[in-house]
């Protein structure tokens, strides 16, 4: 497949970048800040890249990355259905996901079960989830200020307020399984709900080991002994039957252990000013725009991604998308170092969807970062991360872990 061809594939029910970019609306003083910014990077940008050459340090993105090309990612857990039996996974299951970094679908919830809890989500929606947000009165006040508060904002690491969360993300099919891959001392981190509107775009690819987010710290640490892409195994749970016209999910199986756009990434928020100086003009004003006014976390790394691809041609050279119709009640285990995003809705119903992620309880949760920039559209608000960063408990030795709050 030639270059264009893979592009377009990848493109494919998505808005070009320029579109995307296009797309998101700026006030009056937004307008005047972007244009100012830009003003003032051209003109410092001969004097930014005299100095920081006669400081030794080059810009480089792109350093190595061929040693980032093909990670092995070997399960770290011992039990499995032969062995244990209960749900944990077989052997055959495992080395799927040691090869594509993706299986199933899979069975978890009876139909009914997944309604009633797409019900709750958006009845507690609907009563903005009774005040109780682990975003913070700021960020939950200019998410809708800005017109962006949504399903997928407000059901946030709600596990640690609501019971019906928590239990979902410590189900003990969904912990023996996530064990069979990570180990016995499994962990959530994060619950979230994935709606897309009717008619609303999808989700473009992207990917995450460590989790960067709207900050240039990764949101989980792990040991030097752990491969990237067993560091993290997120769970998707079809809420309602989906498939390409109510925005299913897209995945590229075995690109989990590719990490070099997950590495470009971090380089590009570990060095966010040389990001910028590096670009041309029109790039750096799509790249404020993203990283500043969108008020989506997936915009920046559309932007990523777009260069990404420019500066690493043959990135995803043999990539090939599948996508994932599933009932309702089915889940799917992937590692989201894996390209992954999903089609637009085409029907006149939102699409409801819950992701767990899950990591080992040697990793660290946003270690060292009493706080983190979350993306509002009009800057960022400053989240606690006091009640993320011990995880919650979803399997140990002694087996899966259910109840109350910890």
């Amino acid at each position: 497949m030639s270059t264009e061809a893979r592009v377009a594939a990848l493109y494919e029910g998505h808005l070009t970048l320029d579109e995307a970019i296009a797309s998101v609306p700026l006030s009056l003083r937004q307008k005047i800040e972007l244009r100012v910014l830009t003003s003032v990077i051209a003109v410092t940008r001969p004097l930014y890249w005299f100095v920081r050459k006669r400081l030794g340090r080059p810009f480089e993105i792109t350093a190595d990355l061929e040693e980032v090309a093909a990670v092995p990612s070997p399960a770290r857990g011992a039990r499995t259905r032969e062995t244990d039996q209960g749900d944990y996974l077989t052997q055959e299951q495992i080395a799927e996901y040691e090869q594509r970094g993706v299986i199933g679908p899979l069975p978890l919830l009876t139909p009914e079960e997944a309604t009633a809890l797409r019900d709750w989500v958006v009845s507690e929606h609907e009563a903005d989830w009774h005040g109780k947000s682990p975003l913070g009165a700021d960020a939950v006040a200019a998410l809708k200020h800005n017109d962006l508060w949504n399903i997928n904002h407000g059901a946030i690491w709600q596990e640690r307020n609501f019971d019906e969360m928590k239990d979902m993300a410590q189900h003990p099919v969904l912990a023996q399984r996530v064990a069979s891959l990570l180990g016995d001392e499994v962990v959530v981190w994060r619950t979230q709900i994935f709606f897309v509107d009717h008619h609303q775009q999808g989700t473009f690819w992207h990917s995450a080991t460590t989790f960067t987010e709207d900050g240039d710290l990764p949101a989980l640490t792990a040991p030097e002994e752990i491969p990237e892409p067993m560091i993290n195994v997120s769970c998707w749970i079809a809420l309602e039957d989906v498939d390409k016209d109510n925005a299913c999910l897209r995945l590229i199986p075995g690109t989990h252990s590719d990490v070099r756009l997950d590495t470009m990434i971090r380089r590009f928020s570990r060095d966010r000013v040389g990001f910028l100086m590096s670009m041309e003009p029109a790039d750096r004003r799509s790249a404020i725009i993203a990283l500043r006014y969108s008020g989506d976390i997936f915009m920046a790394g559309r932007l990523a991604f777009d260069l990404a691809l420019r500066l690493v041609p043959d990135l995803y050279e043999t990539a090939t998308p599948e996508h994932y119709p599933m009932r309702a009640g089915e889940c799917l285990l992937f590692s989201s170092n894996n390209l992954h995003g999903s089609y637009g809705n085409a029907t006149d119903a939102p699409r409801l969807a819950m992701g767990i992620r899950y990591t080992s309880a040697d990793v660290g949760i946003y270690e060292g970062q009493p706080t983190i920039p979350y993306g509002t559209g009009t800057g960022n608000s400053d989240i606690d991360t006091t009640p993320f960063r011990g995880g919650v408990p979803a399997h140990t030795s002694d087996g899966t872990v259910t109840g109350g709050p910890t």
